[in-house]
């Protein structure tokens, strides 16, 4: 396999891995409301 390849399997998984984590402790990205969203409001 040519080492470019093999690097940037690995830069991928562990930015894969960041953002996994990060999505399990819950933060919120700043994204805010987009376009588009559903939103449900009770009473």
């Amino acid at each position: 396999m040519n080492p470019e390849i093999g690097r940037i399997l690995l830069i991928l998984g562990v930015l894969l891995v960041v953002i996994g984590g990060l999505a399990m402790l819950g933060v919120r990205l700043p994204f805010g409301r987009l376009p588009g969203d559903i939103a449900i409001e009770g009473e």
